[in-house]
């Protein structure tokens, strides 16, 4: 129930913020595809940004993202970016990163490109050096996410329909250092303002508007086991799964009044404590994590 208003605000009595240098930037970013989607089946993602930031003139950013390992709301992804002249897309930039061969291997997917949806969010950026001397960036993102493209005459934030969603998100990425540092400042964070980890990015809520899953619970997926993994990695698959299940979900409830979700979640929590009572035994070196926050 934070107000996205407020919230750039509350980060600036942070006492562990407050004296930091801030940057605010105007961020409208363009997401591309086929008509069937290939990038997206692919876990591919192509975008032009127009990047404002206060006092200098726009610049265009041309970057493309393929999927890589998540777990939880922590996820590394490969990206590739350069800078255009324009908001039009740059074949042979594209054409030069490593992915793109794999995904355009006949050649014929840059020409079927259109847009598919479009984000717009104002940016406020604070740089965190932690004890452990690492690096976050901590971006606030406030706008809306927006199906198709705008038209001239109606901006993002004049759309009231079901064809846009509002975006409210505090990302940290790691500069330099530890992922250990990361998840620390989430706490210290979390101590004074209610966030709640999200494990979907800008691209994915664009899609999911566009395809009309927006408010669609998560059910029970097969976390990825095999023969080899060792207890501590089974656990955490099983157990990120689950938790994922159960954030997901919570994170729908905060936009929607759908029963499915909110069973969803009490599914992905029962599932969640289960797996820490079959682990339990197994795991006596390692420290499990306490449910007791959670239990409300």
């Amino acid at each position: 129930g934070t107000d996205p208003a407020q919230l750039g605000q509350q980060l600036a009595g942070l006492p562990f913020l407050a004296a930091l240098p801030v940057t605010r930037q105007h961020l409208a970013n363009t997401y591309f595809d086929t008509p069937s989607q290939e990038l997206h089946q692919a876990r591919a993602a192509l975008r032009i940004r127009r990047l404002e930031t206060h006092g200098a003139a726009p610049v265009w950013i041309q970057t493309l993202k393929t999927a890589g390992d998540r777990q939880g709301a922590l996820s590394q992804r490969g990206e590739w970016e350069n800078t255009l002249t324009s908001d039009v897309l740059d074949t042979e930039a594209l054409r030069a990163t490593p992915p793109w061969a794999a995904l355009d291997a006949n050649g014929k997917l840059f020409d079927q490109l259109v847009p598919a949806f479009v984000t717009e969010t104002t940016r406020t950026l604070r740089e965190v050096q932690t004890a452990d001397g690492s690096r976050i960036e901590l971006a606030l993102d406030v706008g809306q996410v927006r199906a198709g493209m705008p038209s001239a005459t109606t901006s993002l934030a004049d759309s009231t329909d079901g064809t846009a969603i509002p975006l409210c998100e505090l990302e940290l990425e790691l500069l330099s250092g530890t992922p250990d540092a990361l998840f620390a400042l989430a706490d210290q964070i979390a101590q004074h303002i209610p966030v709640l980890p999200a494990t979907l990015s800008k691209a994915e809520r664009g899609w999911r508007l566009r395809n009309g899953t927006t408010h669609a619970p998560r059910r029970a997926r097969s976390p990825s086991l095999t023969p080899q993994m060792g207890v501590p990695a089974a656990a955490q698959a099983v157990l990120g799964e689950a938790l994922g299940q159960l954030l997901d979900n919570l994170g729908g409830i905060l936009n929607a009044d759908g029963p499915e979700l909110v069973h969803q979640a009490r599914v992905g929590w029962r599932r969640w404590r289960s797996a820490l009572w079959l682990f339990k035994p197994l795991l006596a070196a390692h420290p499990l994590p306490d449910a007791a926050a959670l239990r409300p």
